[in-house]
């Protein structure tokens, strides 16, 4: 028969220590800022034409919506909608157009 120590909890005293330890870490999860938007990746670039590239089979495009674009070499700009027509969108790039080409970029929404 095992006898109690009284630095050791008790089965009882851990089983109780282990239910508020999860139902902190429950209480902690329900009040973090979870961002459940998605964010949508397209490489359906139509055309660029200076500082505005024309993007196809855009879902639910928004005028002034703020995305970003993704150039061939991995760089990251900015852009926002300035035109929606049904699935098209024209975007205008933040700091110019230079590198943005039809092929290799990639436009998050």
């Amino acid at each position: 028969q095992k006898r109690h120590t009284p630095n050791q909890p008790t089965h009882q005293e851990q089983r109780e220590m282990s239910d508020q330890t999860s139902a902190a870490v429950n209480a902690a999860a329900v009040l973090r800022n979870y961002n459940l938007q998605p964010r949508l990746d397209y490489r359906t670039v139509q055309g660029v034409n200076g500082p505005l590239v024309i993007l196809d089979n855009i879902k639910f495009p928004k005028y002034a919506e703020i995305v970003t674009l993704t150039l061939g070499n991995g760089e990251k700009r900015k852009g926002q909608v300035l035109e929606v027509s049904g699935s098209k969108a024209v975007v205008q790039v933040f700091r110019g157009p230079a590198g943005v080409d039809a092929r290799k970029t990639r436009c998050e929404f």
